[in-house]
């Protein structure tokens, strides 16, 4: 989809109202027009693997902290963390800094038993950040660290926050979903229903 000769060029468009998100088909890229307006809304990217859901939620995730937003992205894959630098490997060209807790990039590490102090902190203050899971370990660890985190981030964020959950976790298996994992899925959509003023799930 390319943009409509109501929205000029892709260049105008970013710098306008209205962000250009990218994303591929069958080798093809394609590119569209969201109104900035959308970003405070609760957004679903979704698309088959490698078709481009985190690329075109990275561009949206940095509009926002370009905006001054306080942005949140859960990333259980570890590729998040580039959003602290340039496109060159250099320094970012983001007005703010990104704070990256876990990961093999962390500023500061993460461990199981840290979930609720996070979403307090998260939940309390201005920042832009990501949260990567992805060295927690096991999947129990990780829904153990999650549930705790939406909790507390739930019942201590009062302000408009931009929850970001890259492949966005199902509650739902064969077996069924675990009381933890039910847990963790009601915290995150009670956090994005009431705390957030946009969240966005890739995935």
């Amino acid at each position: 989809m390319k943009p409509s000769s109501e929205t000029d060029s892709l260049g105008d468009v970013a710098a306008g109202s209205r962000a250009v998100l990218e994303a591929s088909s069958q080798g093809e890229r394609i590119a569209g027009v969201l109104p900035l307006s959308a970003l405070d809304e609760r957004l679903a990217i979704v698309g088959t693997s490698g078709s481009g859901k985190t690329y075109a939620a990275k561009g949206l995730v940095e509009r926002l902290i370009c905006q001054g937003a306080r942005v949140c992205v859960v990333d259980p894959l570890g590729v998040w963390w580039g959003l602290r630098v340039g496109a060159d490997g250099g320094a970012s060209p983001l007005p703010c800094p990104v704070v990256v807790f876990g990961g093999l990039h962390a500023d500061v590490a993460l461990d199981q038993g840290m979930g609720a102090a996070l979403g307090q902190l998260i939940g309390t203050h201005q920042i832009a950040c990501v949260v990567d899971v992805s060295a927690l370990g096991s999947s129990a660890a990780r829904r153990a660290f999650m549930t705790a985190f939406v909790e507390a981030l739930y019942e201590a964020n009062t302000e408009p926050l931009h929850l970001v959950l890259d492949e966005a976790p199902t509650c739902g298996r064969r077996s069924g979903p675990s009381p933890a994992a039910r847990r963790c899925c009601g915290g995150s959509r009670r956090s994005c229903a009431a705390g957030a003023s946009g969240a966005s799930c890739p995935g």
